[in-house]
């Protein structure tokens, strides 16, 4: 008692201790023991009671880490071994850092190349450059390229050709009009063509042949007449034939020395048989060939004659020629005057008539024409008796 208070002390013994605690927290830490906050690492202590508390601070800065990821149909993040199938954005704390991931999920898929190359071909997909023929692949993101190849070897292809004023190229359809070399390149194949091109034009023939023509333009026998043609090159040929039937013409002639013969304009000196072929005709001379010679005749006739050679009658006194065959016949003419010179005689039983001299018996007139002159005897012929003798005498007494 201390003065007139009684103290009195109800007395707690506690045990002293310590608690101790490690935290890391990120950029400060509230300590719920003294309620502070802290934002630097270190050893914190605080007594409460009999009680040390001591704090083992780590203070570490908070950070971000941030992925962009492309993946196809799925995706396992390893920063918490999670699968995602959709694209979206997903974040996860591990100690003082987010990680953020910024996923892309595409599908996957193939995509496949058939390509035919020459020698050798370079695939854009990955710039690799194949020499055989195969099927090759490469995957590029969620896509699984397929190239399947064929490899051709490179060749070339010359044709040479002849046309007329233009030429139709099947191998381009292209139509070229001048000479020239030209190459066109198809799949693995370079074609090319040496064209020559030359200009069309016509070659007209006239024949004019007997029975039958061979036309040497093309080995072709014709036996009728016509207009043929036949295309050789870029020339057209044209035949303008007349087909005439063959025949003989056959000719006697008989000739005085020599003779020329019109259908050739020969000369011929001797008899025999010649031939001349004009056009379809085979002249055929049968010739006769006589020395000329001259027969000369002397006529007297009276008043005219009619000369027997060339039947011609001639009044006048001369000389007259006529050629028959080879002979000059020659007529020296005399004419003369016709006249008549009549004469009476009796006569005794008979009388020889000294003109012609002839004897008569009988009476009657006769005529005898010598020359030109016609002498007629007008004769009377008596019988002989006594009588008639003696009459006689008396006649021929006077």
């Amino acid at each position: 008692m201390i003065g007139c208070t009684t103290h009195e002390l109800v007395l707690t013994i506690n045990t002293s201790g310590t608690n101790s605690t490690s935290i890391t927290a990120c950029d400060s830490y509230l300590w719920p023991v003294n309620s502070q906050t802290y934002t630097t690492s270190g050893t914190y202590t605080e007594v409460i009671g009999c009680t040390t508390h001591e704090l083992v601070l780590t203070i570490d800065t908070s950070g971000t880490n941030s992925t962009s990821i492309t993946a196809c149909d799925s995706y396992l993040w390893p920063v918490n071994s999670q699968t995602y199938t959709t694209s979206g954005t997903y974040t996860e704390v591990i100690g003082c850092t987010t990680h953020e991931l910024v996923l892309t999920i595409n599908t996957s898929g193939t995509n496949t190349a058939t390509e035919t190359a020459c020698d050798s071909y370079l695939w854009p997909v990955n710039s690799q450059t194949y020499t055989t023929s195969g099927t090759y692949t490469e995957v590029i993101g969620c896509t699984t390229h397929e190239l399947v190849l064929t490899i051709n070897t490179s060749g070339t292809n010359s044709t040479s050709i002849t046309a007329c004023d233009s030429y139709l190229w099947p191998v381009n359809n292209q139509t070229y009009t001048t000479s020239g070399t030209y190459t066109e390149v198809i799949g693995c194949t370079t074609h090319e063509l040496v064209l020559t091109i030359n200009t069309s034009g016509t070659n007209p023939r006239r024949a004019c042949r007997c029975d039958s023509y061979l036309w040497p333009v093309n080995n072709q026998t014709y036996t009728t007449s016509g207009t043929y043609t036949e295309v050789i090159g870029c020339t057209t040929h044209e035949l303008v034939l007349t087909i005439n039937t063959s025949g003989t013409n056959s000719t006697s002639i008989t000739a005085c020395d020599s003779y020329l013969w019109p259908i050739n304009s020969q000369t011929y000196t001797t008899s025999g048989t010649y031939t001349e072929v004009i056009g379809c005709t085979t002249h055929e001379l049968v010739l006769t060939i006589n020395t000329s010679g001259t027969n000369s005749t002397s006529i007297t006739a009276c008043d005219s004659y009619l000369w027997p050679i060339n039947s011609q009658t001639y009044t006048t006194s001369g000389t007259n020629t006529e050629v028959v065959g080879c002979t000059t016949h020659e007529l020296v003419l005399t004419i003369n005057t016709s006249g008549t010179n009549s004469t009476s005689n009796t006569a005794c039983d008979s009388y020889l008539w000294p003109v012609n001299s002839q004897t008569y018996t009988t009476s009657g007139t006769y005529t005898e024409v010598i020359g030109c002159t016609t002498h007629e005897l007008v004769l009377t012929i008596s019988q002989w008796n006594q009588l008639d003798e003696l009459t006689a005498c008396d006649t021929l007494g006077r």
